[in-house]
């Protein structure tokens, strides 16, 4: 039988390799603590936008309303909206309470409508609520297809891009309220 032989490591050496292993470990897991508290520092300014709307279709107390809520835990930073009505693009959402009196020959009054619009590089804090639209009215309520609740948002759609301050960027759209995240 052959004897294993070992070969005789000095002490020296020994150490000086646990050291370079132990310096090795040291900077990968500084360098996970640092990945960490990025991901921390984004969660902790994280917006989240959500486009609901609410609509009652009897006679005189008949209302349909659009509004937009950060319930993030970070400010929200517009870049881009888009509104869509019966399919054609509108600018704002003045334009669209227009585009609904013009479509079915309402009168196009303020009593009837209140609009507030969403601008680009306008900043949404955490936690605020925007009414963006509010038409008063059967007449207007009962010509957005809102009188069931199958056919809520038919006519109306609108789509949110915006970011964090650390510049993620995410769109919310309306009716389908879904989001995803974006270059």
């Amino acid at each position: 039988m052959a004897k294993l032989r070992f070969r005789k490591i000095k002490s020296e050496n020994l150490i000086a390799w646990m050291a370079t292993l132990v310096s090795i470990c040291a900077l990968g897991t500084t360098a996970y603590q640092t990945y960490i508290l990025k991901q921390q520092q984004h969660a902790a300014v994280w917006p989240r936008l959500e486009l609901l709307h609410g609509w009652r279709v009897n006679g005189e107390d008949s209302y349909y309303r659009l509004n937009l809520r950060n319930t993030g835990v970070g400010p929200a930073i517009i870049r881009r909206v888009t509104i869509l009505y019966a399919g054609d693009t509108l600018r704002d959402f003045a334009h669209l309470a227009q585009a609904v009196a013009a479509k079915h020959h309402l009168p196009d009054s303020l009593a009837y409508q209140d609009y507030q619009d969403l601008l680009a590089d306008m900043v949404i804090p955490q936690q605020e609520e925007k009414r963006l639209l509010y038409l008063d009215k059967e007449a207007y309520v009962a010509n957005l297809g809102h009188s069931t609740r199958s056919n809520a948002g038919d006519l109306i759609q609108v789509s949110v891009v915006y970011e964090s301050l650390y510049g993620d960027a995410w769109e919310v759209t309306y009716p389908q309220t879904s989001h995803r995240e974006v270059d």
